[in-house]
């Protein structure tokens, strides 16, 4: 009975007559244990030909042939776009907690715009980090699709259409996150009176990485890329906004709608 029961698909009980199911696709495998699961979390973070640090090599390397294979079908050397992306901006942020960049940021702004002496507005503005705080790894997801249609509007004569650009932005504010990993550092251990200009840097840098992927991507001028690059998450931001300000309208209305209707 146990020798039946073993040769059974779990997953819609066909009979098994190899590694996979020949109904369903579904991959046999031997019974979970706490030190497969180590295993294989580990293998899947360090493997250097398939993976999270392959993914991470390759798009700094070489993004066009990531982007490419995965659009194209070929995704099973790297890492899922946003799960990449996810495990970035959460690295970002518990190094962001740790060195307390958000307070320092939060400093530099209310300084920089002449809030130290209005209390008010120094509580809306730490209010605003904390915020921020809880859900800086989110927005890294939530600003995808704007940026998404930004870059596709730049490139819509371009054969690939707009949920293969989100795979792109996905891959895109993953490196951007790695990218806030390294400059960390600075930020840490700089003066107060050039934090400023370093946050400035940082943006360029992610501007000239998009750029760099455009120009591989898409084999176009450096010229062009270097535009399109600086351009792509300046609108996708707008983009964002401009849906929170209708969403914001639309609560309203519907907030009106239903008290007159109570």
């Amino acid at each position: 009975m146990e020798d039946t029961v073993k040769n059974i698909c779990k997953n819609c009980s066909k009979e098994l007559l190899g590694e996979y199911c020949y109904s369903c696709g579904q991959k046999i495998k031997a019974p979970l244990t706490v030190r497969k699961i180590i295993l294989d979390t580990w293998n899947t973070i360090t493997d250097i030909d398939k993976g999270f640090l392959y993914t991470t090599k390759m798009l700094f390397i070489a993004p066009e042939i990531v982007i490419g294979d995965y659009i194209n079908g070929k995704t099973k050397p790297y890492y899922h776009p946003i799960r990449y992306l996810l495990i970035w901006a959460s690295i970002s942020v518990i190094l962001n907690l740790y060195f307390g960049i958000f307070e320092k940021t939060s400093n530099e702004v209310t300084s920089l715009y002449g809030m130290d002496d209005n209390e008010v507005q120094m509580q809306q503005m730490q209010q605003f980090f904390e915020g921020a705080e809880n859900f800086f790894s989110l927005m890294f997801v939530i600003l995808v699709p704007f940026t998404a249609v930004a870059s596709y509007l730049f490139y819509r004569k371009r054969s690939i259409n707009y949920a293969e650009h989100l795979v792109l932005n996905a891959f895109f504010y993953g490196q951007q996150a790695l990218i806030g990993c390294l400059i960390l550092p600075m930020l840490v251990f700089v003066d107060a009176n050039i934090y400023g200009g370093i946050m400035l840097v940082s943006m360029l840098l992610y501007g000239f990485y998009y750029a760099y992927v455009f120009k591989r991507f898409f084999k176009i001028s450096i010229p062009r890329a270097t535009i399109t690059g600086l351009l792509t998450p300046i609108l996708g931001m707008i983009f964002f906004y401009i849906f929170v300000f209708l969403l914001a309208i639309v609560v309203v209305l519907i907030f009106i709608a239903g008290s007159k209707l109570f």
